[in-house]
C-alpha cells in the first residue's frame, strides 16, 4: 500500500514539474484570451463599423500597467502571422506602438521610435500595429466625430480615405512605408479592428508589455513632451542607454502676416500656419504656447495644434522642438453661420532662455465679401468662372508633381471632391452641386496652393 502512494506521489510530482517547465517555456504567459485572427483575412473583405473614440485622453481607457493584454494574431505586409504570444516566449519583452498614415502625430515621432528600436535592439523587441484612419478624407474621424482631415495632411499632400477592405488598409499601410522608409515590423489591424477595439488605443500610443503579457507602461500619446519612452525603457530593464537631449537652444518664430490673418466663409474652419524654428545641431527647444487673450465672437472656439489637436479648452501647451527641426503650429478657429470677427493673442515662451519670447494677435474674419476678395491673393491657384454654374476650371502655373491632389470642401468642412492632380487645367463638374461657398486646396509634396470659390445659378 505504501508502494502504490508512493509511486502516485512520485508521478504528481513528475507532472507537475513537466506543467511548470512547459509554463516557462512559454515564458509563464498570462495573455488573455486571443481576439484573432484565426486565419488570413482575405483583400476583400470589409471593414466592420469603426466607433467613435472622441477623447484625447488614451492613458485612462483600456490595458492599464499591471494588467495583461489579449492574445492576438495579426499578419504582417507579406501575409505571415506574428502572434504575441509566441513573439514573447522569444525572451524579449515588447514595445508596441499603432500608427495609421493619416496620423501626423505618428509621422512626426517615428523618428522617435525608429531611434529607440535601434537602440535597444538587444534588449527589446518593437513592433507597429497599423489602425483606423486617424485623419481620413472621406469620412469623420474616430477621434473627433466629425471631418478633420488636419492641416498638415493638405500640406504634405497626404490624403487618406478609411479603408473599406482589408485590402486597401494593407495598401496604404505598404504606401506609408515606402514613403516613410519604415524598417520596424509592422503589422495590420483585422477586418473587424480587433486590436484597435480590445486595447481602446489612440493614434499613436506605445505599450511596454513583459514577457508574461503584463502591460508595464503605456503613453497614451508617444513621446509627449516631458515623457520620454527611452526614461521608462531604462527603469523597466535597469539600464541606462538613454541619452538625454538637453533644452536650451534658441528659437526663432517664423511669422508673416498671411500667417496671422484668416478670411473664411460664415460657419468654416480657419486655420493659422506657422513653424517654430530650431536652428541648432545639439540641443533642444522648450516652448510654452498659451493663449493669452480670446475675443470670440459666441459660439465659436480655438484650438492649439501642434502634432495633435487640443481641445479648445487648453490654455496652454509645452512643446519640445528637436535639433535642426521645423514644428508646425496651427491654431485651427472654428466659426459659426454668423457674419464676425475673432481675435485670439497667444504668446510663445522659450522655458530655457525665458527673455526669448514673443505674442501675436490671429485673426479670424468670416463674410462672404471678405472670402471672394481674399480668394484672388491666395497663391498661384485661379479658379473660374466665379461664380461657377456648371464647370469649374483649376488653373495653376505650376506643373503638378507626381502624388499631387485636389481636394474640395463645402461650408460645413466636408470633403466633397477629391482626385488625384495631373494636368495643369483641370476641369471640376459643379452642376449637380448646392449653391454656395466652397473652398479648393490644391497639394503637392512641395507646395499648398488655395482658393475659395462659389456655386451659383
Amino acid at each position: 500500500m505504501m508502494i502504490q502512494i508512493a509511486n502516485v506521489l512520485l508521478w504528481f510530482v513528475i507532472i507537475c514539474t513537466l506543467v511548470t517547465t512547459q509554463t516557462r517555456a512559454q515564458g509563464g504567459s498570462q495573455l488573455l484570451p486571443s481576439i484573432g485572427l484565426n486565419a488570413y483575412p482575405d483583400d476583400t473583405d470589409s471593414i466592420c463599423e469603426i466607433p467613435l473614440r472622441i477623447t484625447n485622453d488614451f492613458n485612462s481607457i483600456g490595458y492599464q500597467a499591471g494588467q495583461p493584454l489579449h492574445d492576438f494574431t495579426l499578419y504582417d505586409l507579406g501575409g505571415s502571422a506574428v502572434n504575441l504570444k509566441q513573439l514573447l516566449q522569444g525572451g524579449k519583452p515588447l514595445v508596441l506602438l499603432t500608427c495609421s498614415y493619416s496620423c501626423p502625430a505618428f509621422r512626426e515621432r517615428l523618428p522617435e521610435f525608429k531611434n529607440l528600436s535601434v537602440l535597444y535592439a538587444d534588449y527589446l523587441d518593437f513592433l507597429l500595429v497599423y489602425t483606423v484612419e486617424a485623419h481620413p478624407i472621406d469620412s469623420v474621424s474616430p477621434y473627433y466625430g466629425y471631418v478633420n482631415v488636419m492641416q498638415q495632411n493638405l500640406s504634405e499632400g497626404i490624403l487618406i480615405a478609411q479603408a473599406v477592405t482589408y485590402g486597401q488598409r494593407k495598401q496604404t499601410a505598404q504606401q506609408m512605408v515606402d514613403a516613410l522608409g519604415i524598417d520596424v515590423p509592422l503589422v495590420i489591424d483585422g477586418p473587424c479592428n480587433e486590436f484597435w477595439i480590445a486595447s481602446q488605443c489612440g493614434p499613436v500610443t506605445a505599450y511596454v508589455i513583459d514577457t508574461s503579457g503584463i502591460l508595464y507602461a503605456k503613453q497614451g500619446w508617444f513621446n509627449q513632451p516631458g515623457e520620454p519612452l527611452g526614461e521608462t525603457l531604462d527603469q523597466f530593464l535597469g539600464i541606462d542607454l538613454t541619452t538625454d537631449i538637453g533644452c536650451g537652444a534658441s528659437i526663432v518664430y517664423d511669422f508673416s502676416v498671411a500667417d496671422t490673418i484668416q478670411y473664411g466663409a460664415p460657419g468654416s474652419v480657419l486655420y493659422f500656419q506657422t513653424n517654430l524654428v530650431n536652428e541648432d545641431d545639439s540641443l533642444c527647444a522648450h516652448v510654452l504656447i498659451s493663449k493669452e487673450k480670446e475675443l470670440l465672437p459666441v459660439g465659436w472656439s480655438a484650438a492649439i495644434c501642434l502634432s495633435i489637436c487640443y481641445s479648445p479648452s487648453v490654455k496652454k501647451v509645452d512643446a519640445v522642438v528637436m535639433p535642426e527641426t521645423n514644428l508646425p503650429f496651427i491654431l485651427d478657429l472654428y466659426t459659426t453661420p454668423v457674419i464676425d470677427t475673432a481675435f485670439i493673442r497667444v504668446g510663445f515662451k522659450n522655458i530655457i532662455k525665458p527673455w526669448q519670447q514673443t505674442s501675436k494677435w490671429f485673426i479670424g474674419i468670416t463674410s462672404q465679401e471678405a472670402v471672394a476678395t481674399h480668394a484672388i491673393e491666395v497663391k498661384d491657384l485661379a479658379v473660374f468662372p466665379q461664380p461657377a454654374s456648371h464647370d469649374l476650371f483649376v488653373l495653376s502655373p505650376l506643373t503638378p508633381a507626381a502624388g499631387a491632389t485636389l481636394v474640395v470642401v463645402d461650408i460645413q468642412g466636408r470633403v466633397i471632391h477629391y482626385q488625384q492632380w495631373t494636368q495643369d487645367v483641370t476641369k471640376i463638374d459643379v452642376a449637380k452641386w448646392p449653391n454656395g461657398w466652397y473652398g479648393i486646396t490644391a497639394a503637392t509634396p512641395q507646395s499648398l496652393l488655395r482658393r475659395s470659390f462659389i456655386v451659383a445659378r
